[in-house]
């Protein structure tokens, strides 16, 4: 299991692009999407928990693509 961390998301981005963008890599298990928990508004980042498939690895594949006038950036960040 590998945690992706997903920066400079557009702030209207939904749980579906994000499994679209990773689902080619492998299985996508669960997607945090970060929020202002006083508004309620989503900001441009996201946390994604996922099981690896693919040889080529997500987060250079996903690194530098350009979501609507956005352009991504991905790590690898550290499991829960």
């Amino acid at each position: 299991m590998k945690s992706i961390y997903l920066d400079q998301l557009p702030y209207d981005t939904t749980e579906a692009d994000i499994r679209r963008l990773l689902e080619p890599y492998g299985v996508v298990h669960s997607v945090i999407i970060g929020s202002d928990r006083d508004l309620g508004e989503l900001k441009s980042f996201a946390l994604v928990e996922m099981e690896l498939t693919s040889e080529e690895d997500p987060v250079e594949a996903i690194s530098g693509l350009r979501l609507r006038g956005e352009t991504l950036q991905a790590r690898f960040a550290p499991l829960r």
